[in-house]
């Protein structure tokens, strides 16, 4: 079996997961407010409430791709060439599968749209039964797609997958750029999902084809490597349907209850913190199938130092970003959209409080995922997705929008807080000392940022330049006073100055 360096392939994995954020920032950034420009906000609020639909259509995914990916990524560690040869061949016909009842589903309900959205104008209601229908063709696609590329993931396949997810990216923002340009309005969004996908399939086929062609690998449709895998599929279907329900609750819920125009107004606010959750939670996402490969080895030792240490530059990461948004988020907001889509001091403390428990929780996800503790992941997913429906009702109509972020920590804060961790430090045998540094981690986070919002509470930035100086000199300074605080940030730092000497 032609073997691929895990160490090669994980940052070749993270290069292009941050190259993706990247233009994916780049694409949020210039695309909201241009949405904005050539859409009115009434019929695209009703658009984003419409990917909530979206969402709950990959019900029809039962999350049998996730304990695939994990599996190929063991049968790869293990040297496991039929293994490999069965998981490859469920991989894609389940992808398959999934992506055309995708298609069915979605293009039987897209009729009635307009009315469970209260779309009343026909002119915006045609527009939005034909633009929904594009999306889900296109959809349906990207799951094929999404499905294909785990596989290749797993196999370690992670530069050439890199390649063509940024080519996809890249297509997606050009082509909707150009067609509200040419006034297509929301169908340019809808033929933007289409090219991205197209390419994602296009290019992972590929991938796939190519990589059974070295390993001498054939492949046919069929669930032959299905075995042993119902009793984590059954809960990992409740699971899944649970936490696609809870995790797609919120637009609808601000469009039932508060109106179509505010589903644009949260997301604005959540979008710069949306996209800081992607680069503290890619590092995970990288790392999860070389972790995979090297459980398949049966190397602990090696799984239970790159958890430990990946901890500590989540519990870093995560409290520095969430206490820059408390002081900057409103800048950013009135300068990239301008002031009447920041809604509010409550709202935007609420949503750093968010920030921290969902990127702990998917982090843990994750390795949880990869370390194969799949039913520790599902009675997460489970446990979440319970409360958030009463909750989120609840919240936005006694509360408006602070009702409805809250209704999300609340949900969540107890599986980051106590559950995912126990289990992992089960599956990574940590000691009492292990425990104990993290925690030591976890004040010492807090005091940096502490002292580093007295530091920066001064500025009141007017401009981007402003802005930019102001977000680094409370970088610098967070940086600064962790390294006062923290052995581990020294001796991280001190490493990386190495790197660059040499």
């Amino acid at each position: 079996m032609h073997r691929i360096s895990r160490r090669t392939a994980t940052q070749w994995n993270l290069v292009f997961q941050y190259a993706s954020i990247v233009l994916s920032s780049i694409s949020g950034l210039i695309l909201f407010p241009f949405n904005l420009k050539f859409i009115s906000i009434g019929l695209y609020g009703a658009w984003l409430a419409s990917g909530n639909i979206l969402s709950w259509l990959t019900l029809f995914d039962p999350g049998l791709g996730e304990i695939i990916h994990q599996r190929i990524g063991a049968a790869l560690g293990a040297g496991d060439s039929s293994r490999l040869r069965d998981l490859v061949s469920l991989n894609v016909t389940v992808s398959l599968a999934i992506g055309g009842c995708f298609i069915i589903g979605g293009l039987a309900i897209s009729r009635f749209i307009p009315s469970w959205l209260s779309i009343t104008q026909p002119s915006d209601a045609k527009q939005m039964v034909q633009a929904f229908s594009i999306a889900v063709v296109g959809t349906g696609f990207l799951l094929f797609g999404y499905g294909i590329s785990g596989g290749n993931i797993a196999q370690l396949r992670t530069l050439s997958q890199g390649v063509v997810t940024t080519l996809a990216n890249i297509a997606v923002l050009t082509v909707q750029i150009l067609l509200l340009s040419m006034g297509y309005g929301l169908l340019a969004i809808a033929y933007g999902i289409l090219a991205r996908a197209l390419v994602l399939v296009v290019g992972n086929v590929m991938i796939l084809w190519r990589t059974l062609r070295l390993e001498g690998i054939s492949i046919s449709l069929g669930f032959y490597g299905a075995r042993g895998m119902l009793s984590d599929l059954t809960f990992t279907s409740v699971a899944r349907i649970s936490n696609v329900i809870a995790n797609n609750l919120d637009s609808i819920v601000i469009a039932k209850v508060l109106g179509n125009e505010l589903v644009p107004v949260l997301r604005a606010m959540r979008s710069p913190i949306d996209i800081s959750r992607w680069f503290l939670e890619r590092p995970a996402y990288a790392m999860s199938p070389a972790l995979s490969s090297l459980v398949g080895e049966g190397q602990m030792d090696r799984v239970r130092d790159q958890v430990f240490r990946l901890t500590k530059f989540v519990i870093w990461g995560v409290v520095g970003f969430a206490f820059g948004f408390l002081l900057f988020n409103q800048y950013l907001i009135r300068l990239w959209v301008g002031a009447q889509f920041y809604v509010g001091h409550t709202v935007n403390a609420l949503l750093c409080i968010w920030f921290i428990v969902a990127v702990v929780t998917l982090n843990l996800k994750y390795v949880c995922l990869a370390l194969g503790d799949i039913r520790a992941k599902n009675v997460m997913e489970f446990s979440q997705a319970l409360p958030v429906l009463p909750l989120t009702i609840l919240g936005g109509v006694l509360f408006g929008l602070p009702g409805v972020v809250m209704a999300a920590i609340v949900s969540n804060v107890w599986i980051a807080g106590w559950y995912m961790p126990r289990s992992l430090s089960r599956m990574t045998a940590m000691t009492d000392d292990d425990r104990r540094i993290i925690f030591r981690e976890v004040i010492n986070v807090f005091f940096a940022a502490f002292i580093s919002i007295f530091g920066a509470i001064w500025f009141t930035p007017t401009s981007w330049l402003q802005l930019v100086l102001a977000v680094s000199a409370f970088g610098v300074l967070f940086i600064a006073s962790l390294s006062v605080l923290s052995v581990s940030m020294r001796a991280e730092v001190y490493t990386l100055v190495c790197k660059f000497k040499h």
